[in-house]
């Protein structure tokens, strides 16, 4: 379901604000949070927002955990776990760079498998976003035999278990059925207004459209809600309804 649509600001806008387009976005996020922490105190976000000027802010004012991708070739550092070393100097705090394509197994945790994935957990340092990350390296497989495709997930709650964060960065991709119901059924991209206001409000009011139907037709039953929501089916109830009530 879709919570809530803001428009995004254009370069010349949030130059006059001074802000660049990821102060927006956390801007965004903060102002919400409220509601946003009622539904869950973990936010997913895609490998975009894998900043430190989106993360730091985020955590910084409001009660949200981040889940996230990193890029394949991200700066990364194994935490050193060793004895102190005696004498002056400052402790030693890293062991060492990850290497991605291939993961040092012993320092890193299998958490899960079965025939698609395995996923290997490990704190990590992150070089770019200057914090801890609870990472999470999903090495793909094929019928259980390796591949080449790997992934990075990470999330900022270093508490977290390995498959939850997996399971939710997934389960993120669900928003991109939402965007096409309402491109196909709803009319999201139909509007020609200029005005901000109309604008948002017909984006709300597409998307809205699509979260009422499935309110009203997929969430009714037990049954229903186990098949994949079609919207279309939807449309096409309505339709014939109408045609009848017309021709009575």
């Amino acid at each position: 379901f879709s919570v809530e649509a803001v428009p995004t600001p254009s370069p010349k806008a949030l130059a006059a604000q001074g802000k660049s387009l990821v102060d927006h976005y956390a801007e965004v996020i903060i102002q919400r949070s409220d509601k946003l922490e009622q539904m869950s105190r973990y936010l997913v976000v895609d490998g975009y927002f894998a900043k430190q000027s989106f993360i730091d802010p985020v955590l910084e004012q409001t009660n949200l955990e981040l889940i996230c991708k990193l890029r394949k070739d991200a700066n990364l550092k194994y935490l050193y776990k060793g004895p102190k070393k005696k004498g002056r100097g400052r402790p030693k705090k890293y062991d060492g760079k990850v290497k991605l394509k291939k993961i040092d197994k012993r320092r890193f945790k299998t958490v899960y498998q079965d025939q698609e994935v395995i996923l290997y957990q490990a704190m990590v340092w992150s070089v770019f976003l200057k914090r801890k990350v609870n990472l999470v390296y999903a090495e793909f497989l094929d019928e259980s035999k390796p591949t080449n495709r790997y992934a990075i997930y990470f999330s900022t709650d270093l508490e977290l278990d390995g498959l939850t964060i997996y399971r939710y960065y997934k389960a993120r991709f669900q928003i991109e059925f939402l965007f096409r119901d309402a491109k196909q059924h709803t009319g999201l991209t139909h509007c020609q207004a200029r005005s901000e206001n109309k604008l948002r409000f017909h984006f709300n009011t597409a998307l809205t459209a699509v979260g009422v139907a499935k309110a009203a037709h997929h969430l009714k039953d037990r049954k229903a809600s186990e098949k994949p929501f079609s919207l279309a089916d939807v449309k096409t109830l309505y339709f014939n309804e109408l045609m009848l009530n017309l021709f009575f």
